[in-house]
């Protein structure tokens, strides 16, 4: 008989991989260990440098999972649970940067059992300082779910704390 009750190893470190979703093959970087498991999307064409030290910081705390790129010219929402499939995963929090803030709610009011979190970085978010965060309280009874919108461009560590406190409520 096999004892499941322990937790199984999980592979750490960081390292780049690929997944099929769907009809199109997905390059992703895996950082980190442990749960929740969180999905970090960002903009093509930009400077890496500041979300790179966002995924590294969180990554300390979390098993991140960030697609290089979101393919073109497909359903984001169809996109996103293929990919999440191709990775067994069944349900994750996500982090994203403003751009992709819609399509990640749609999905998450689409699909409410695949997405525990949310958390938008923003460049552009309503508040008055470089941190400032708006949150909504969850209600299961009406499909929306806990989210986070942070402004960034400050300090990393501000920003991951707000972010790290965030995804590891219960």
């Amino acid at each position: 008989m096999t004892d499941n009750s322990r937790e199984q190893p999980t592979r750490t470190g960081s390292f780049r991989a690929a997944v099929r979703a769907g009809a199109n093959v997905t390059e992703y970087t895996r950082a980190g260990a442990g749960r929740p498991v969180l999905l970090l999307l960002q903009r093509l064409g930009q400077d890496p440098a500041y979300p790179a030290e966002i995924l590294t910081a969180i990554a300390n705390q979390f098993r991140v999972i960030s697609p290089e790129r979101i393919p073109s010219g497909t359903d984001f929402g169809e996109w996103l649970s293929t990919f999440l499939d191709g990775l067994g995963l069944e349900a994750i929090s996500i982090v994203t940067e403003d751009e992709f803030g819609v399509p990640v709610f749609g999905f998450a009011l689409l699909e409410p059992a695949r997405v525990h979190r949310v958390v938008v970085l923003s460049r552009t978010s309503p508040e008055t300082d470089a941190t400032g965060a708006a949150v909504a309280s969850p209600d299961a009874a009406a499909g929306s779910h806990p989210f986070l919108i942070v402004r960034y461009g400050g300090p990393v560590d501000e920003t991951v704390q707000k972010v790290v406190q965030f995804l590891a409520a219960p």
